[in-house]
């Protein structure tokens, strides 16, 4: 699209980079922008300043704290925040105005369709395990020598690295169900870690949710590739007998060891008949990890990257910050990062990784209308105390170990420094303190990376480090 004197309405700003990033890129193309958000300027700050400075900051204008209907109705074209739904009023009124609605991905995917030189896109998406299947693709292929982007649902736009264009072997994005909501590309290369329940407090059933998911690669071509965990017969298995284009099937079980093309025998992990890495290569802790790995193998290994730049990746990566992330020991006590646990699968299967020391969970939050009756068969001998921050899922997870008669270790506060507080004065040398909420952030934090941040000057804090 050609944007110059384009009026352009970026509904959501966002604090994650995509609506700065899209912002920019309007900018660049000679667009009039309306920046609408319901965060107030005082939240927005860091991004409102950078756009601010912009050569063309002058053809930007900024709706912060409100939405206005003329903002919508008078636009050429109006570009959503990922997380903002679909039946938006707002964006209703727009629909009713005949005005394009698109996203930023929408917009790089056409991008770089319209290049016959662009890089191979990789895309990752999954319930748990995206971020970290992302990076370490991406640190597979640095290891062989490949330049690499990373991008999409890691605090960075895609839109950022059309300028590197030139100078890339691959672009590898990860994609959550919000971005791929609205996308009628497939990348050429699309992967789906696992599907669980997950924000069915957006959608109205978990079909819907899957139904995003399978985006990513429901419009590849024949000459496409997609890559999916078969040990989950409802998705993984299903999505590879409708795959349009070539299938590469990943099992971490003897279940499907005659089906698979990736395969774990013997603590190692095979392509075919060729042995590609062991599990003394995978740096990262937890069985969930050996199926992270797993995917990334599939990937290289389908790109023909060689085993021995394989296993040096898995080896060189140490995870991404906020997952299963640990910060050190804080007199002899060990603190763990986990705040992008925002579902009751991801906080047992922290609880499953570490059962090797004493430990203190912190956990709770708001619910994303999920279930927590699992969690109570999660909590092992080693755990001393619970901490429940304030919130719905609190006190769902508050009902399963009620049941379990778990109460007795069960500690609720109000802040998030009361819980380190606790923590700090519960545990001993040798314990170890995980901070896995279970949840979601909404209300006391921006979001969960802000939580995570939160969580870390917290503990330093406490310590006086």
């Amino acid at each position: 699209m050609d944007w110059t004197n384009k009026n352009v309405t970026v509904m959501g700003f966002g604090l994650n980079g995509g609506g700065l990033g899209v912002s920019q890129y309007l900018l660049d193309r000679g667009a009039i922008v309306t920046i609408t958000d319901l965060k107030s300027a005082e939240d927005l700050l860091s991004s409102v300043q950078s756009l601010q400075t912009h050569p063309r900051g002058s053809s930007v204008r900024f709706v912060l704290g409100e939405h206005r209907k003329e903002d919508f109705t008078n636009a050429d074209v109006v570009i959503k925040n990922p997380a903002i739904p679909s039946d938006s009023p707002y964006l209703q009124l727009a629909h009713k105005a005949n005005v394009s609605i698109q996203t930023d991905l929408q917009i790089f995917l056409e991008y770089h369709r319209g290049i016959p030189t662009a890089p191979p896109i990789i895309g990752i998406t999954g319930t748990r395990g995206k971020t970290t299947t992302s990076s370490l693709i991406a640190e597979i292929l640095r290891m062989s020598g490949k330049r690499v982007a990373l991008a999409g649902n890691v605090r960075k736009s895609v839109l950022d690295i059309l300028p590197q264009f030139e100078e890339l072997d691959y672009i590898v994005l990860e994609l959550s169900s919000f971005q791929l909501a609205d996308v009628t590309i497939s990348p050429e290369y699309a992967v789906i870690t696992n599907i669980y329940p997950d924000h069915l407090n957006r959608y109205d059933s978990m079909k819907a949710y899957v139904a995003d998911k399978q985006h990513i690669y429901q419009f590849q071509t024949s000459n496409d590739t997609a890559f999916f965990w078969i040990d989950q017969p409802e998705y993984g298995a299903q999505f590879a007998d409708e795959a349009p284009g070539n299938v590469v099937r990943v099992s971490v079980t003897n279940d499907n060891i005659t089906t698979a093309d990736i395969t774990i025998r013997n603590r190692a992990i095979y392509g075919g008949t060729q042995g590609l890495a062991t599990f003394d290569d995978i740096a990262l802790r937890g069985e969930h990890n050996q199926l992270n790995a797993s995917m990334a193998i599939a990937v290289a290994h389908s790109l023909g990257i060689q085993p021995i730049d394989i296993q040096k990746g898995l080896q060189n990566f140490q995870g991404v910050s906020g997952r299963q992330e640990s910060l050190g020991e804080f007199e002899q006590v060990e603190y763990i990062n986990d705040t992008t646990s925002t579902m009751p699968v991801a906080l047992i299967t922290a609880l499953k990784t570490y059962q090797d020391k004493p430990l203190h969970l912190i956990c709770g939050g708001e619910n994303k209308r999920l279930t927590y009756e699992n969690l109570a068969q999660a909590i092992h001998s080693k755990v001393q105390s619970i901490v429940l921050l304030p919130g719905e899922a609190s006190q769902a997870i508050k009902e399963s170990l009620a049941k379990a008669q778990l109460l007795e270790i069960v500690e609720e506060v109000e802040t998030l420094a009361d819980a380190i507080d606790f923590v700090a004065q519960q545990s001993q040398a040798g314990d170890r303190v995980l901070f896995s909420p279970g949840a979601t952030s909404f209300g006391q934090f921006q979001n969960e990376f802000d939580r995570g941040d939160t969580f870390v000057e917290l503990v330093k804090k406490y310590y006086q480090v």
